[in-house]
């Protein structure tokens, strides 16, 4: 029989989602508390979550019946769900992470979302190396510059594999073509990221394993060139740049890179001419 702490914390991962989605609603057009509805929620599944993990590693699998509904029949009780808890939803994680990672980029910057749900982060070993806390991470100082543009039109995200390898969008007055990153014979497997137009020819992206073309996008000079790239990180909402790419880094100028050999934040500047 499982204790009565366990039995407390079962429902809870389905039941919290469902209550922060209904608060989301309630908060109509304010995106600020939503996120903050959002995040608050996600918190408290991970608690949850860590708790009955470790409910399930010293007890066993827990089973709690709910529901009840309708009088016991012979051989058979009444109408209800049986939730069950035990170790191997750790196996979900290793799929759920590495598409959650491409997923949460693909979110926020394409579709404006207020925000995403991982599920099983509370087996995670070692978090602070894996993919998905580098993306929170990049994520969490990115927030400033997605939450003054989401909604406007300046956000494009993207998820890019063998099947889907490029995908062309409008920016911040340019033709974007971001594909898989390839360079020496080398082509990545998967890519993924967002990118924002920040101002008149500038952009941020951050993610892995994609690259960038420009192209004119509105009338004017009809030739875009690769002004300036610089790996860089936000502190405290400001911009602070690091080294400054070129050569192979940028495709000796040809396009705006980044490797899968990591998790990236860059900042980018165009020109047009001829």
């Amino acid at each position: 029989m499982s204790s009565p702490a366990a039995s407390a914390l079962t429902p809870l991962p389905v039941l919290i989602p469902l209550i922060a989605s209904a608060a989301t609603l309630v908060a109509g057009r304010r995106p600020r508390l939503q996120r903050t509805i959002t995040l608050v929620a996600l918190a408290a599944v991970v608690a949850v979550c860590a708790a009955l993990l470790y409910l399930a590693d010293r007890d066993g699998t827990i089973a709690v019946q709910v529901g009840g509904w309708g009088e016991s029949v012979a051989g058979m009780g009444p109408l209800g769900i049986t939730l069950v808890v035990d170790r191997l939803s750790a196996l979900m994680l290793v799929v759920s992470s590495i598409v959650l990672l491409a997923v949460v980029f693909y979110a926020i910057g394409q579709h404006d979302a207020i925000g995403t749900s991982p599920f099983a982060v509370d087996s995670i070993e070692n978090p602070a190396q894996t993919p998905l806390s580098k993306s929170y991470a990049v994520l969490q100082q990115l927030a400033p510059v997605i939450l003054e543009h989401q909604g406007s039109g300046a956000t494009v995200g993207f998820l890019l594999d063998s099947e889907q390898p490029s995908v062309t969008h409008q920016l911040g007055g340019y033709e974007l073509h971001i594909s898989l990153d390839e360079i020496f014979g080398y082509k990545a497997d998967i890519g993924y990221g967002l990118i924002v137009a920040t101002g008149p020819d500038t952009f941020i992206g951050a993610g892995s394993g994609f690259r960038v073309a420009f192209r004119a996008g509105t009338s004017g000079a009809a030739l875009v060139g690769i002004g300036t790239v610089d790996e860089g990180a936000y502190r405290d909402g400001q911009w602070v740049a690091g080294r400054r790419l070129n050569g192979d880094e940028n495709d000796q100028g040809r396009c705006w890179r980044f490797s899968n050999q990591g998790l990236m934040i860059e900042r980018c500047t165009v020109y047009r001419c001829g």
